[in-house]
């Protein structure tokens, strides 16, 4: 089915880090996950907007649970943010 988008907005989360990438030794990155382990860390962690755009669907977290029907769509980058961008509602 083909379903045209009337508008797109690209949340990019640089920074956020949902774990480390191939290359992290060659950074001394190794087991680089700040967005994991606050979720571990913190008694309570609550992201509401963030868990219904489906932001558990590309990370597992401890207190934020997948979500079965997303509102937004997802592309966890493995390089640049819009290369190869796949805009199907999943």
């Amino acid at each position: 089915m083909d379903r045209r988008l009337k508008r797109v907005f690209v949340i990019v989360l640089d920074s956020m880090g949902m774990g480390a990438m191939a290359d992290a030794a060659r950074f001394g990155d190794e087991g680089a996950d700040t967005l994991g382990h606050i979720s571990q860390t913190v008694e309570h962690f609550y992201i509401p907007n963030l868990a219904s755009l489906g932001l558990a669907n590309l990370k597992s977290l401890k207190q934020v649970q997948p979500q079965e029907h997303p509102l937004g769509l997802k592309q966890k980058s493995l390089s640049s943010p819009l290369r190869n961008m796949d805009f199907r509602r999943s």
